[in-house]
């Protein structure tokens, strides 16, 4: 049984098959030396957290770089969850109840908003009063969470991005201080936010900039909406035979109005020319290094489901096409684009790809794969594979920059 004392049997517990190799930590002697380390660490609070600072598409993120700040962040991750019963409702189940209020026939305003650089700008000392308040029976996990703010107000804007913690520090933060006020505003039928992504389905008796003006007095006075044309949408559906568009979550809503109106899910384009790029990243890797197994295991990690063991939330997780995007009708259109380019890459001498396929030595098992994958049959009958976290790590390594 976890408990929220930090002692080295309790923080053993957080320790994983995965994290020995990555740290190279080969016998169970060096393993419980290591823990030892971490419990002077937490009792001294000197040099608590070793992280490391990199760059990911011109953004800051941040990692662990030693065995004991991955052990303590998992652990500390894990007690702020449960001691604050943190729920985040699932990507389906928004999407779900986001098409199931948009089919009905009443007049509606959608509004879809983004704050901008969420992480950066999010003000820590406010969380650490939140904290303060609020978590005052565990007296450990309070004061490395305030040693972990401390990290991230002399080294990040805001919360380091990348690390489990400031994940749940900002949505616990967010549900405190946003959440309720912005599911009150007059007229609002329904509000969701998903991390920094915000859709409000509203009564069509208020102007959208009225709504919007209220939801600013909601947030947070260091944040900000992102005002980028693409991050805001307005959409006015007065009748049933109305028609409109929105991306959401990765989701193009289609919504068509007739006797009824009807709501068609399907992958956003934004999302399908991603995957493009991964599948030719997929072969460049291949061309270099020509590891046949690891492009089918490539290909497969691109274009089905697959469950992975997630450290900071200590279980067994679903991920890939098959589960992020399980809620689109099918066939879907986006499906059919993305396998056309599939087969194009390999009998269409337009695409740059298929002179570089043409001259390497892929298999005829290999071709075969790509060729008669059913992507729509993979998503209908969610095909899932299992990979373990090294794996994921490693084959994931040629698609960080996308």
């Amino acid at each position: 049984m976890k408990t929220y004392a930090y002692t080295r049997k309790s923080l053993e517990s957080f320790s994983k098959e995965e994290d020995l190799k990555k740290f190279n930590i080969p016998t169970e002697e060096e393993k419980t030396e290591k823990l030892k380390l971490l419990c002077q660490r937490i009792e001294s609070q000197e040099e608590l957290f070793r992280i490391m600072k990199f760059k990911k598409r011109n953004r800051i993120m941040c990692t662990p770089i030693d065995y004991e700040t991955t052990i303590l962040i998992r652990k500390m991750n894990h007690d702020l969850r449960k001691i604050t019963r943190l729920k985040i409702t699932g990507r389906s189940e928004t999407i779900s109840a986001l098409r199931e209020i948009c089919s009905e026939s009443m007049p509606l305003k959608i509004i879809k908003l983004d704050i901008e650089k969420f992480y950066d700008s999010i003000c820590t000392r406010k969380i650490e009063k939140i904290v303060e308040k609020n978590l005052k029976t565990v007296h450990q996990l309070r004061v490395n969470i305030k040693k972990y703010l401390q990290w991230s107000q002399k080294n990040v804007n805001g919360l380091p991005t990348g690390i489990s913690i400031s994940a749940s520090l900002a949505e616990y933060y967010l549900q405190q201080t946003l959440d309720q006020g912005a599911s009150s505003i007059s007229g609002v039928y329904f509000y969701k936010r998903y991390v920094d992504d915000i859709i409000i389905i509203c009564s069509s008796e208020r102007e959208f900039e009225e709504y919007i003006s209220d939801f600013k007095q909601q947030l947070p006075d260091e944040l900000k909406l992102n005002t980028t044309e693409n991050k805001i949408s307005k959409i006015e559906l007065l009748t049933g035979k109305d028609n409109g568009n929105f991306n959401y979550l990765g989701y193009h809503f289609d919504i068509t109005g007739k006797e009824k109106r009807t709501v068609a899910l399907d992958i956003a384009q934004t999302k399908i020319k991603k995957r493009k790029t991964k599948f030719v990243k997929a072969f460049l890797q291949f061309f270099k290094d020509g590891n046949e197994e690891d492009l089918q295991k490539r290909f497969l990690l691109l274009n089905s489901g697959y469950k992975y063991w997630d450290s900071s939330r200590d279980r067994k997780m679903n991920a890939g096409i098959c589960n992020t995007y399980s809620e689109i009708n099918l066939p879907s259109r986006s499906l059919k684009e993305l396998q056309n380019f599939y087969r194009s890459c390999f009998f269409n001498p337009k695409f740059q790809l298929y002179h570089r396929i043409k001259m390497c030595h892929l298999s005829k098992e290999t071709k075969k794969m790509i060729i008669s994958f059913d992507l729509q049959k993979h998503i209908k009958k969610r095909y899932f594979f299992n990979f373990s976290g090294l794996e994921l790590y490693r084959l994931s390594k040629c698609w960080r920059d996308i």
